[in-house]
């Protein structure tokens, strides 16, 4: 028999070999400020572009300016992309340029077309259509692949295909098929093409990462600046916010928890 009773606990020993938060990282605010930069560089990207389409859409910016923004992407894009393989050759730049020329044809050739194509639609209609892919966009691109947690191919099609039904929407409210065209191809060029490279720049150097995300802020207000006050400082409200989300929300997967301590809470 026992010395002791069935209900006995040993309060000394109960539990002493527990061990808690085993698999758990606690880590602090300016960690979640770095890894979520890439959220606040997509929205900066987002914010930046609706704007080059409003000064397009009401004359501020010329169509010849618009044109040479896209010529100068263009060929920054041809020299960018082939680093982001194994083996930088004069083939690769031949073969991006390629690839890049044949989507850019496509877009002056159906450019007519898609300038015409919601003609019956009225502009209302056309803006909440447009704001609604384009959060869309926001909310499925892959941003683990960007941020370099994850080793497969760019997964957001959903994305890219949100991203450019709403570029088509806005072009078709653009003066001429010639001004669609720039619009679209600064589409394909900045949600297309842009997160491969921001991946590639991310793995290579966090602070150069950082410091792009500084300057695509600093764009993004810089041209909110011109219209209500009230935009611009809303817009800067996300971007933090979003930091504190960090904090409490983060993508499942990752590879990184958020801890709050018991006095936080």
């Amino acid at each position: 028999q026992q010395p002791y009773e069935d209900k006995f606990v040993d309060r000394k020993r109960f539990l002493e070999q527990l061990i808690e938060n085993a698999n758990v990282k606690v880590f602090d605010y300016w960690e979640c400020v770095r890894e979520s930069a890439v959220v606040s560089q997509h929205l900066s990207i987002v914010v930046i572009y609706t704007m080059v389409f409003q000064r397009l859409w009401d004359g501020r910016l010329p169509l010849e300016g618009m044109l040479a923004l896209d010529g100068v992407l263009f060929m920054w894009w041809i020299l960018c992309l082939p680093k982001t393989v194994d083996r930088f050759s004069l083939e690769n730049v031949f073969i991006t340029a390629r690839s890049i020329s044949f989507f850019i044809v496509m877009l002056l050739l159906l450019s007519p077309v898609m300038h015409t194509l919601t003609r019956t639609y009225s502009n209302d209609t056309i803006w909440a259509l447009a704001i609604f892919y384009l959060v869309i966009h926001i909310l499925s691109i892959d941003y683990k692949y960007i941020n370099g947690w994850s080793d497969q191919r760019h997964t957001g099609v959903m994305a890219v295909n949100a991203a450019t039904f709403s570029s088509v929407l806005l072009a078709s409210r653009l003066p001429s098929s010639l001004h669609a065209f720039s619009l679209l191809a600064l589409s394909l060029l900045v949600f297309g093409l842009f997160p491969v490279l921001r991946r590639q720049l991310k793995i290579f150097t966090v602070k150069g990462f950082l410091a792009v995300t500084w300057i695509l802020f600093a764009m993004a207000l810089a041209l909110l600046s011109s219209l209500k006050p009230i935009i611009p400082v809303s817009f800067t409200i996300i971007i933090v916010f979003i930091k504190v989300c960090y904090l409490v929300i983060l993508p499942e997967g990752s590879g990184i928890r958020a801890v709050l301590d018991d006095d936080f809470l």
